[in-house]
């Protein structure tokens, strides 16, 4: 132990794994869509994680830009300290867009970059600013404390959103040297190596301060059969980002009248959830983000809601058509609906134990009760209202022997070997088949 200590006087940001890490997700924005919050965290209720980079890959017009706008928002609307740092290589956005969005344009700081150079070094100074101002802050505020002063317990340091909007539209300054001088001539890989030192330089920083960041990207056709669609930019964000998710778009139609855009998310790279796990999410040109676009067929899918006919009845016993659940999806899809749904969310998108299921022991009453906890929403096969309370209260010892005697059921047993006649019988038996015959 006494070797850990002086690990952690010789780096700060050393310390021991039950104390947490410095990489841990301390906090998560809602993205406005259930699914994607599923997609991303493994949870309707979490979503973007707060302290790491995630790319957003597609074609034009897949939801890339306006994606990355309602996680912004959703940031603001967190915290009042919280900003935004959004580096455009596109020169697309507008401040009629923020306005529409209701961005607060005081802590929307937009930064136009043209070269990787350019946003290299921006980023980079950007970060050590933080940094610094950060540590300050973090004296100032220790101080206050030794002296008593119960307020300075909720000062708190302004957060930062960075965004890079898009890494496939940056150029090295060689190609604009080149091309000034008429040459044409290859950068030799130049472009690919300032990204991936760019993303080296700036990946645990942010980690560090826990900020998060999304980096948007075009995506190209590949040779390969298993990446069909390649990210351009090179391999740096494919080695930094902690999620990647390719957005693939298709017109949402009412009758033959195009009415938005159902866009496909797919994981191609996750540290957080499972891979190539997808979703789909709706935008509707007027009425924006549906929130709960897909949970319905989730929901059918997992058999906790069950369609008879053209109607969907739902655990409460309640049947509605489509129509009615999407015109009143608040009022249908409760809080109590969507934590038993969270349950499959959970199921689907999480990582399991790499260990294998059969390392996993109920040791503990604290935990039997979290199993009886899930039980009261589950049946077998389907979810359903909370059972009744049985009036006799069952002991600690009795629930415990319930579950273990559930894990014994359920263990396969090896099946006896098959019996056979012993050699001698099987001999004079075939020699007495021969004599008759």
């Amino acid at each position: 132990m006494d070797i850990f200590k002086k690990i952690s006087r010789m780096n700060p940001y050393s310390r021991l794994a039950e104390d947490g890490l410095i990489s841990d997700v301390q906090y998560h924005i809602d993205t406005g869509s259930y699914m994607f919050n599923g997609l991303l965290s493994g949870s309707l209720f979490k979503g973007f994680p707060g302290n790491r980079i995630v790319g957003l890959a597609g074609p034009q017009a897949a939801g890339k830009t306006l994606l990355s706008l309602i996680v912004l928002k959703s940031f603001l609307e967190k915290e009042p300290t919280n900003r935004i740092i959004y580096f455009d290589t596109e020169g697309a956005i507008e401040t009629d867009m923020l306005l529409t969005m209701d961005m607060d344009l005081k802590r929307f700081q937009h930064v136009p970059v043209k070269t990787l150079e350019e946003f290299k070094n921006q980023i980079i100074q950007i970060i050590d600013i933080i940094r610094k101002e950060k540590s300050t802050f973090d004296e100032e505020k220790k101080e206050l404390l030794k002296s008593g002063n119960e307020e300075a317990k909720d000062m708190k340091f302004d957060s930062f959103f960075f965004v890079l909007d898009s890494l496939g539209m940056m150029v090295s300054k060689k190609e604009i040297d080149d091309s000034l001088k008429d040459k044409s001539i290859s950068d030799m890989g130049l472009r690919a190596k300032l990204i991936k030192s760019t993303f080296r330089s700036i990946t645990m920083d942010l980690a560090i301060l826990a900020m998060p960041m999304i980096v948007t990207s075009h995506v190209y056709d590949s040779m390969s059969q298993y990446m069909p669609k390649g990210i351009s930019g090179g391999k740096g964000l494919l080695y930094s980002a902690s999620i990647i998710i390719e957005l693939v778009p298709s017109k949402d139609k009412v009758d033959t009248t195009v009415s938005g855009t159902i866009m496909r998310a797919t994981t191609r790279k996750s540290r957080v959830t499972k891979q190539y796990k997808s979703v789909k999410m709706k935008l509707d040109f007027d009425h924006g983000l549906d929130r709960y676009y897909g949970l319905l067929t989730f929901a059918v899918d997992k058999k906790i809601v069950k369609k008879e006919g053209k109607k969907y009845v739902f655990p409460d016993g309640e049947k509605y058509f489509e129509k009615n659940i999407n015109e009143n999806p608040s009022k249908i899809w409760t809080e109590e609906l969507l934590k038993v749904v969270d349950v499959e969310i959970n199921k689907e998108f999480s990582y399991g134990n790499p260990m294998g299921e059969e390392n996993i022991e109920i040791e503990t009453v604290s935990e039997v009760e979290e199993v009886k906890e899930v039980k009261e929403f589950l049946t077998i096969g389907e979810a359903t209202i909370k059972f009744e309370e049985s009036p006799e209260q069952e002991t600690e010892e009795e629930l415990l022997d319930e579950v273990l005697r559930d894990k014994r059921d359920n263990v396969e047993v090896e099946s006896e070997e098959p019996k056979f006649d012993d050699i001698d019988d099987v001999l004079d038996k075939e020699l007495d088949k021969q004599k008759h015959d």
